[in-house]
């Protein structure tokens, strides 16, 4: 089954169960089926798994992978994410909405699925450091629980993406701004 049937069913079931407990689920994978190309020439090494490769070494980390864990309750709300094969010791954020494109857009060096409008987690102080290429969102003294940051409703999905510097991208992607990257994408629906 295509990446692309995968993410459209995902997202339907989603819709439909958000009453359940749903574990969050990964979609927006560049150089698939039906989702947007890497713009700068940098397939993921795994397709179907991750995004964009990065410029953050000589053949890069492959590409970033962020997955959601814990429980997306209101109530009891355990959620935290995890961003793997960052560049090592970059700035990293997570980005929030609750709109998405299956297609996705081109962002920085790679393929944006979260859409406007877009809320940073835990505002400014949601940057990250990201050690080893990973990069872990929740768990420190200031931050409050996710459903509490976006201010998320019972029965709402939302989209998580996280961005990352990739501060020679800008050379190969042929465009100045370019100097960051981003993950595949992680739905989550709310449950009471």
């Amino acid at each position: 089954m295509s990446n692309l049937i995968r993410s459209v069913i995902a997202l339907a079931i989603l819709a439909e169960c958000a009453s359940a407990q749903i574990q969050p689920v990964q979609f927006c994978f560049p150089d698939t089926p039906g989702v947007h190309i890497c713009p700068c020439n940098n397939p993921p090494a795994n397709p179907g798994h991750m995004g964009c490769n990065n410029f953050g070494s000589l053949n890069g980390t492959g590409g970033a992978i962020l997955d959601g864990h814990g429980t997306a309750s209101l109530q009891n709300d355990t959620l935290y994410f995890e961003a793997d094969n960052e560049n090592h010791n970059v700035f990293s954020l997570l980005l929030e909405s609750t709109n998405a494109t299956l297609s996705g857009v081109v962002y920085g060096a790679g393929v944006r699925c979260v859409t406007a409008p877009i809320h940073r987690v835990f505002g400014h102080i949601g940057y990250r450091q990201a050690d080893g290429g990973g990069t872990v969102y929740w768990g420190l003294p200031a931050d409050p629980r996710i459903s509490v940051d976006i201010g998320a409703l019972s029965g709402q999905t939302t989209y998580f993406q996280a961005w990352y510097r990739d501060p020679n991208a800008f050379i190969p992607c042929n465009v100045l701004g370019a100097t960051f990257n981003v993950t595949n994408a992680v739905s989550v629906t709310w449950s009471p």
